[in-house]
């Protein structure tokens, strides 16, 4: 047997035997928690992390600041892209799925796969982004990101590990982000708190 069906074998085994049940533990436990006012704030809070709400955010910083508004957009892309086809290559289906009864979705979700939490890992990016340029009011970023990954557990369309993994998603992608940007910039010559203004208006 290949190195490559080992490990294969391995984690499907250990995702069967050990994550799987603390997933389905985790979902349980935040099915029993909910009633109408954390359905509404959870729901609210996951709009926060849809796509749209990002590219507003990263328009509106532009004019102030080329370079952190570019940056997460381009961090964004990245996430999208790394998200999207991890998703069609795992196939986890989402909770309300697999567990149509002990488990009900409150939101409908853009597709049927879980893993990784899309929503996760947009908030994570937009969280590393302003922590890179404006640590001061980042924890205000960190902990919506934060909630907006439990939100996608308590609404039923997500697994912890989903969300986890969105976390993870979220660091590499503002990673892999930052190195695009920083070269650009530099191959550019473009200052780093150029605002949109200064470079239509130079003074």
């Amino acid at each position: 047997m290949s190195l490559y069906k080992k490990l294969k074998t391995w984690a499907h085994k250990t995702s069967v035997t050990v994550v799987y049940p603390v997933d389905l533990y985790i979902s349980k436990l935040f099915v029993k928690l909910r009633n109408k006012f954390l359905t509404f704030f959870f729901k609210i809070l996951s709009i926060l992390g849809d796509w749209w709400t990002s590219t507003i955010f990263s328009l509106a910083i532009l004019p102030f600041n080329i370079k952190l508004g570019t940056l997460i957009i381009v961090s964004q892309l990245i996430q999208v892209i790394l998200q999207k086809g991890i998703k069609n290559v795992i196939l986890r289906k989402r909770p309300y799925i697999k567990n149509r009864f002990s488990i009900p979705r409150l939101i409908v979700p853009p597709d049927k796969f879980s893993f990784p939490s899309g929503h996760t890992a947009g908030a994570f990016v937009l969280f590393f982004c302003i922590n890179s340029y404006l640590p001061s009011i980042s924890w205000v970023f960190l902990i919506v990101a934060i909630l907006i990954g439990i939100s996608r557990i308590y609404l039923g369309v997500h697994y912890f590990t989903d969300v986890l993994f969105g976390f993870i998603l979220g660091f590499v992608s503002f990673e892999i982000g930052t190195a695009i940007v920083e070269n650009s910039f530099k191959a550019l010559n473009i200052p780093e708190q150029l605002s949109l203004f200064e470079k239509i208006f130079p003074v």
